[in-house]
C-alpha cells in the first residue's frame, strides 16, 4: 500500500514498553506527543482490533490510512473507537517536522513496544563531519527527545525504553529468548532495578565515559555525547550493548 505517512531516514525513534494494554499504551504516548508541541494531522493507519500482528506489514490490505475529522482522530488515537485499532498516528512540530506515534514489532505473547519516530537530521550524520550548526541541531533534538521519553516512561508506566537512530525496542520475551541489542540511551525502570540486586551495578559499570540520571520512575543511562550533560561517550557501543542485553535479561520476569 502507498505510505502516506513517510518519513524520511534515517529514523529517530523514542520507544518505551509497558506490560499496560497497548491500545492504552499507544494512546498515552500520543498524549505524551501533544504535550511535546507535536500537532495532529488528523492522519491515522489503522487495522481491525481483533487482527494480531508481529510486523505492521504482517497486515497488509486490512491496514488503511484515514484523514477523519479532528474529533474523529482524537477517537482513534484514544483507542475508543471498538472495532479498530490505531497503528500508527501522524503529528507535525514547528522545529523537527513530521513525528510519528507506532506500534513497532512485537515479538512473543507479549505487548508491542510503542514508539515516537522522527527524522534523525544531524544525529544520522557521524558526529566527526558535523557542523557547529549541524552540532546545535544534534544536541537540539537529544534535548527534546531526552525529555519526551523521561514523561512517556512516566506516562506510560513503562518498565524500560530507550532512543536510537535506526532502533527498534525489544519485547521481554525476545530480550529473554537470544542476545539482544541496545542503543546507548537506555532507561530502567525502578520495579527492575528493585528486583536485581546487581542490575544497576552492572547498568553504571557498561558506561564509563557516559552517564547514569535518577528520573522519578527510575535510571537513565546515556553512553552518546548528545545525551548527556557531561558530553561523554562510551568507548565501545558494542560491548555496551551487549552488558545492556544481559543485565536486563536476568532482571525480567
Amino acid at each position: 500500500m502507498p505510505d502516506d505517512m513517510y518519513l524520511e531516514p534515517p529514523h529517530l525513534t523514542v520507544s518505551i514498553y509497558s506490560d499496560q494494554p497497548e491500545v492504552e499504551t499507544f494512546a498515552r504516548m500520543c498524549d505524551v506527543a501533544q504535550k511535546f508541541d507535536c500537532v495532529p494531522s488528523n492522519l491515522v493507519d489503522v487495522a481491525p482490533l481483533n487482527q494480531d500482528f508481529e510486523l505492521l506489514s504482517d497486515l497488509r490490505g486490512a491496514r488503511e490510512v484515514m484523514h477523519p475529522s479532528t474529533v474523529q482522530y482524537a477517537r482513534h488515537i484514544a483507542g475508543k473507537e471498538p472495532e479498530l485499532r490505531a497503528l500508527r498516528a501522524e503529528f507535525n512540530h514547528r522545529k523537527f517536522g513530521r513525528v510519528i506515534v507506532e506500534y513497532l514489532q512485537g515479538i512473543g505473547p507479549v505487548a508491542h513496544p510503542i514508539g515516537l519516530s522522527a527524522s534523525a537530521g544531524s544525529l544520522g550524520i557521524p558526529e566527526n563531519l558535523w557542523s557547529t550548526g549541524q552540532r546545535r541541531s544534534a544536541y537540539s533534538i537529544a534535548d527534546w527527545t531526552r525529555s519526551l521519553l523521561e514523561l512517556a516512561t512516566l506516562q506510560c508506566n513503562a518498565l524500560y525504553g530507550g532512543i536510537g537512530v535506526e532502533f527498534t525496542l525489544l519485547t521481554p520475551w525476545k530480550i529473554k529468548e537470544g542476545a539482544p541489542r541496545f542503543a546507548t540511551e537506555i532507561f530502567i525502570s525502578r520495579h527492575l532495578i528493585d528486583r536485581s540486586v546487581t542490575l544497576e551495578r552492572k547498568l553504571r559499570q557498561a558506561f564509563p565515559g557516559g552517564e547514569t540520571t535518577s528520573w522519578n520512575n527510575g535510571l537513565f543511562f546515556s553512553g552518546w555525547a548528545p545525551y548527556n550533560l557531561s558530553r561523554g561517550t562510551v568507548a565501545d557501543p558494542a560491548v555496551t550493548s551487549d552488558i545492556i542485553g544481559r543485565a536486563l535479561k536476568s532482571a525480567l520476569p
